[in-house]
């Protein structure tokens, strides 16, 4: 006799950019397209904002204990911060579905073991409306030879759940090729589904990002399993047909999850719906890392065998008295935001750094700009400037510049070509930065640039040699601050959008981080950062470091 199938799976995967190997003769593979929503239902959402819409689930405490953030702040007995070796959640990108009944959650998992299938896991968090934890359930997905050959493209391979109630540790290190609950993927088809809601496939709807929605069908595993289907799962992709066969995929119906319901390709019952979320390159995740760690060295430095001659209040090269240390020439930067000028330190690596740590070099303002000029000078790997507020002199856009993001280059260049200085620099071009201290709406902020594709990040200075290209890039910069930040009186959000979307139209190779401060104005108080990237809907989505 026929187990029931009491389940349906939509997967969504996102493709970022417009893609142009899909034409449109694919929309006609499908008949019973998705219903025209105006906008896309897949979005990137911040931790931030999964913790406010989910906290108070009396299940959220089990969850976020396996959160990256957390397991990376969790200490050992003696009060050291450790990183533990199980499995983790990764909080740098989620993706969020929104339907009428429930609210889907997709995360990747991160593991410490490798294998030769390149095989990855999703996490997928089913919630009410109302923000309480349903059901968590975790997808398995082993890619095909072509998508590793071009991740560009939409995912294609083998896929396999695994049901679970929140799981534990002992589930994410020991437990992941098991059978779960006795659950097995049986069919998929599929359909595309354009960012303004139209059912269309690329390069037939006016849009920037395309989800390739797969229709499948799960159900009570068959008593037995063939090593080849327990080693491969479902098929997924697009032009797949997995065993179900393909078909439509509607994207809509009346089916409630019930046991009454017999689910197939044309007539699924709708329960979860999740997001392919492939793991990033190893680079991207190195890149990251390092630049946080070197930002992390300049608010929480390392101790030092020796104190900082430069700093020295005797010192020659401390004539205004005013050098100091990385940490507090970022921190105490805000004070002089009512200045009528710019306030500047230079971050250098002089004499035997490596024993008593950088500092920070006090610049005075162009008596002619009021602006502050950072000379070339070889052992200098940074730099930390305000933009005044209340300046009777002149009005300064409260945000990074094109020559504020071509210094760092400026920085890098010079820095790298000393063999000593780059045999002390573990970190390589994640050490360069630039800080910025401004006034928006109201409050002070602090952002770093950091370097993050140095390749593109060169093509600035071929830029930078065409007076012409280079006065059309900063006025076009300038004109995005005025139009799309109203000047000098915009919003964070508004100037974070503007310079995130300036860095990736003209791929700079950069990338931008805030940093921010708790328990302040107490001894216990510490300086965070977060990497800021474009979300969808003018949304800005942040990683921690």
């Amino acid at each position: 006799m026929k187990q029931k199938m009491k389940h349906h799976l939509r997967i969504a995967i996102l493709l970022l950019g417009t893609l142009t190997c899909f034409t449109s003769c694919q929309k006609d593979d499908f008949k019973d397209p998705v219903e025209e929503t105006g906008e896309s239902r897949v979005k990137r959402i911040s931790l931030s904002d999964f913790n406010n819409k989910v906290g108070n689930s009396k299940d959220y405490k089990e969850l976020s204990r396996l959160f990256d953030v957390n397991k990376l702040k969790s200490k050992n007995a003696q009060g050291r911060l450790v990183e533990s070796d199980s499995a983790t959640i990764a909080t740098d990108e989620i993706l969020m579905i929104e339907r009428e009944d429930k609210i889907f959650y997709t995360f990747t998992i991160k593991t410490t073991t490798t294998n030769e299938t390149g095989s990855f896991y999703n996490l997928l968090v089913v919630t009410s409306l109302t923000g309480d934890i349903d059901n968590t359930k975790i997808f398995e997905y082993t890619p095909s030879e072509t998508w590793l050959q071009d991740k560009t493209q939409p995912f294609s391979g083998f896929m396999k759940l695994h049901e679970n109630d929140i799981f534990n540790d002992d589930y994410m290190n020991n437990s992941f090729l098991s059978r779960g609950s006795g659950e097995c993927l049986i069919g998929v088809g599929g359909h595309w589904e354009c960012e303004d809601g139209f059912p269309d496939a690329p390069g037939t709807c006016n849009a920037n990002s395309y989800s390739w929605v797969v229709t499948g069908t799960y159900g009570p595993c068959p008593p037995e399993l063939t090593q080849e289907e327990d080693d491969n799962g479902v098929a997924v992709g697009p032009g797949s047909s997995g065993n179900g066969g393909g078909g439509s995929g509607s994207g809509s119906n009346n089916n409630s999850d019930d046991d009454d319901c017999v689910p197939s390709i044309d007539n699924p019952c709708d329960d979860d719906e999740t997001v392919v979320i492939p793991p990033r390159d190893q680079d991207e995740n190195t890149t990251h890392e390092k630049n946080c760690e070197e930002l992390n060295k300049l608010t929480s430095p390392p101790g030092y065998n020796q104190p900082n001659p430069f700093i020295d209040d005797n010192h020659p090269g401390n004539t205004d008295g005013l050098n100091t240390n990385p940490r507090l020439a970022i921190v105490n930067a805000d004070q002089s935001l009512n200045n009528d000028v710019e306030t500047g330190f230079s971050l250098r690596n002089d004499g035997i750094f490596v024993q008593t740590g950088p500092y920070a070099k006090y610049m005075p303002a162009n008596n002619q700009t009021h602006g502050v000029d950072f000379h070339s000078y070889q052992n200098q790997y940074g730099t930390v400037h305000t933009h005044p507020s209340n300046s009777s002199l002149r009005k300064w856009i409260p945000m990074f510049s094109v020559d504020d993001i071509y210094s760092v280059l400026q920085i890098r260049n010079l820095y790298t070509s000393s063999p000593f200085l780059n045999s002390l620099n573990p970190n390589g071009d994640s050490l360069f930065v630039s800080v910025f201290i401004a006034e928006q709406n109201g409050n002070a902020k602090t952002y770093a640039l950091k370097i993050d594709d140095i390749t593109k990040f060169q093509s600035l200075m071929t830029i930078k040699n065409n007076k012409r290209k280079w006065k059309k890039l900063k006025k076009e910069l300038l004109d995005k601050y005025i139009d799309e930040a109203n000047d000098h009186l915009g919003t964070e959000l508004q100037y974070q959008r503007v310079l995130l979307e300036f860095i990736q139209e003209n791929d700079l190779g950069v990338s931008l981080y805030k940093m921010e401060q708790t328990n302040q104005g107490t001894p216990q108080v510490q300086e965070t950062w977060k990497k800021l990237k474009l979300g969808l809907e003018d949304t800005i989505i942040d990683s921690q470091c």
